[in-house]
């Protein structure tokens, strides 16, 4: 994935990725692992300022990354989209967030 905008921030690989972001949206690119992950936010999904966070927490089923975003509870007043990578095959899916697996649980290692 390249940049997509003069909106969109690149955070240097395997650190946690971090965007500060507000009512004019933006984006933010993250590689961690060989891994990708982009979260967009459009204008007026936030009404105010927030730091977003997106974090590599290790591998899932069929070896794709688990990403931990943050900060816990944030609510988003239009969608945003998360684009992810999964090396295994070069695969690189686009989909709804109601056909991606998502889960909330305590920090730690994944256990499917």
């Amino acid at each position: 994935m390249a940049p997509s905008g003069p909106n969109e921030r690149v955070s240097p690989p395997d650190a946690v990725g971090r965007l500060r972001v507000g009512p004019e949206g933006g984006a933010l690119l993250h590689e961690a692992g060989g891994e990708q992950l982009r979260l967009v936010v459009p204008p007026g999904a936030l009404t105010a300022e927030l730091e977003l966070t997106a974090e590599r927490r290790g591998a899932g089923p069929a070896g794709c990354p688990v990403w931990e975003l943050g900060p816990p509870g944030s609510v988003f007043s239009r969608p945003v989209v998360i684009e992810l990578s999964c090396a295994p095959g070069g695969v690189r899916s686009v989909r709804p967030v109601s056909t991606v697996a998502v889960a909330t649980g305590p920090a730690g290692p994944w256990e499917p």
